[in-house]
């Protein structure tokens, strides 16, 4: 049985700058991004798989 792609978004809010939702499947986390940090985004999508696939994050800075 084929599976479904992982379609995940990532959203602005209106509550303050740097603030987003991440979405995937039924899930919804919130996310804050701090331009001032030295994380790239690219960063994060590379951390995001293993959390996604219920690991620990590589960096130990993900909460699981």
């Amino acid at each position: 049985m084929p599976e479904k792609p992982l379609q995940v978004r990532i959203e602005a809010t209106d509550q303050r700058p740097g603030q987003f939702t991440l979405s995937f499947n039924s899930s919804q986390y919130p996310l804050t991004l701090n331009p001032d940090a030295n994380v790239t985004f690219s960063d994060w999508l590379r951390r995001l798989q293993p959390v996604l696939a219920g690991q620990d994050d590589p960096s130990g800075e993900l909460a699981p």
